[in-house]
């Protein structure tokens, strides 16, 4: 099935998507102690972020969802080589969970690996766009 078929699939399909690597992604990473203190990153992350969102404006996402999206994200794009490795000047600059992302493949990278691999990796991230998830439901009826 070629990519342009497969970006078209339905916003309750890509969450399943993400639902089913998440628990793939957790499953093998889950066992270290780090895995815990990854997600607690992101869900202050995603507290974050949603405290600047407009009260009129509707996440398309829930937190959890949000969540489990970005941890599997930054886990993926190293394994497919296109999360850059962050340096010691970059710790104020961008998102600690990244930094997190590289520790936790640190402890578990083998494992992940055995799990996911590079191709699946790639395809996952190709199909699953935050931006298309996280449109307010309100604006799509507006645009249709």
């Amino acid at each position: 099935m070629s990519n342009r078929t497969e970006t078209k699939k339905s916003k309750s399909e890509k969450l399943r998507l993400i639902k089913e690597m998440y628990w793939r992604v957790s499953r093998a990473c889950e066992s270290t102690r780090y895995w815990e203190q990854y997600l607690e990153l992101h869900r202050q992350e995603e507290k974050s972020h949603r405290r600047f969102c407009p009260d009129h404006v509707q996440c398309g996402l829930t937190a959890g969802e949000s969540v489990a999206l970005f941890a599997c994200k930054e886990l993926l794009e190293i394994i497919t080589g296109d999360q850059f490795r962050p340096a010691c000047e970059d710790y104020f600059h961008i998102r600690k969970s990244i930094y997190a992302a590289w520790a936790l493949f640190k402890e578990c990278g083998e494992r992940l690996r055995g799990e996911i691999t590079a191709a699946e990796a790639k395809n996952w991230l190709t199909l699953i766009d935050y931006a298309e998830l996280n449109k307010d439901p309100r604006q799509e009826k507006e645009a249709a």
